[in-house]
């Protein structure tokens, strides 16, 4: 019974971290082929700029030097522009 009772709250544990995690997590993983839109859940490739199933962007151009940046990042790369939250 203790055992069962153990079992059970492990996998409470294991569910709560799966669902648990933002979704920026995920957003851009660079490199990741399963990587999947924040917003829609369609998958989507690192080159992407909008996503295809529902137009949010999931990139854009830094003001400091032009090159895209995924939106949720809070500066720059490639420059370091700060970007305003």
């Amino acid at each position: 019974m203790i055992m069962m009772l153990i079992g059970i709250i492990i996998l409470i544990f294991i569910v709560y971290l799966i669902y648990s995690g933002s979704p920026r997590e995920y957003r851009h993983s660079i490199g990741n082929k399963d990587a999947k839109c924040y917003s829609c859940g369609h998958g989507i490739q690192e080159d992407f700029i909008y996503c295809p199933q529902c137009s949010i962007p999931l990139k854009e151009k830094c003001k400091g030097c032009g090159k895209y940046i995924n939106t949720d990042w809070r500066s720059c790369p490639y420059c370091n522009d700060q970007r305003l939250g």
